[in-house]
């Protein structure tokens, strides 16, 4: 995580400078925000104090069955497009989510933040009913991240986490990143929401199957 940390930070900033006009602010002040906010502590005490290896293999089980719960909502959609019973088919959104339900997922998006500074299973899940441009999902996304992250990476300074050897290694990789963030930015513009919201989640269950066997 000192690693990630900074590249994540770099990638956000590129980004939010670049597509801020996107950015969902209403989605992020009041919902977003707010509640991923609340369990990010959380997360970052677990970082410090519990073990890795059990954290991992269960974040990868989330991970991969949030993956695979989207996947099957974009699959039914799909096929019932025809049908009145989805309010958007068409980007296989359902119904919007109650309050209570878009907390739940959004605290424990603050939480795997803190722990592994990747909320994104749960937070793109949410976001990905609540936001329905593939634009403004991006932006809006890039900007919690930054948020957040600036406050894991204070955490991880004061910590001694972030030391020398870290942002070292986090320099060299930053070429790669960067490389990654222009191809995906030129494909961005070039695909549909459908197939956008498709590989989102295929990712997302291919990263949730690695932890799980790696560790």
């Amino acid at each position: 995580m000192p690693v990630l940390v900074p590249l994540n930070l770099a990638l956000s900033g590129v980004l939010v400078f670049k597509y801020h006009r996107d950015v969902n602010w209403p989605q992020l002040r009041t919902r977003i925000l707010p509640f991923t906010a609340l369990g990010l502590p959380i997360g970052l005490a677990a970082f410090v104090f519990v073990p890795g290896r059990p954290v991992k293999i269960a974040f990868g089980v989330i991970v991969l069955l949030l993956a695979t719960l989207q996947l099957g909502q974009l699959w039914r959609s799909r096929r019932m497009r025809s049908s009145l019973a989805l309010s958007d088919s068409t980007t296989g959104r359902a119904r919007p989510w109650t309050l209570i339900e878009s907390c739940l997922y959004l605290v424990a998006g603050g939480i795997m933040q803190g722990l592994y500074a990747s909320g994104g299973p749960f937070v793109v899940y949410y976001s990905s009913r609540a936001i329905a441009d593939k634009s403004a999902f991006r932006s809006t996304l890039c900007v919690l991240w930054l948020i957040l992250n600036s406050v894991v990476c204070i955490t991880l300074v004061c910590t001694g986490k972030i030391t020398f050897e870290t942002l070292r290694t986090a320099a060299l990789l930053l070429p790669a990143v960067l490389l990654g963030m222009i191809l995906g930015d030129r494909l961005h513009s070039r695909i549909s929401e459908q197939a956008f919201r498709v590989g989102v989640y295929l990712l997302l269950a291919l990263s949730g199957a690695s932890l799980i066997f790696r560790n």
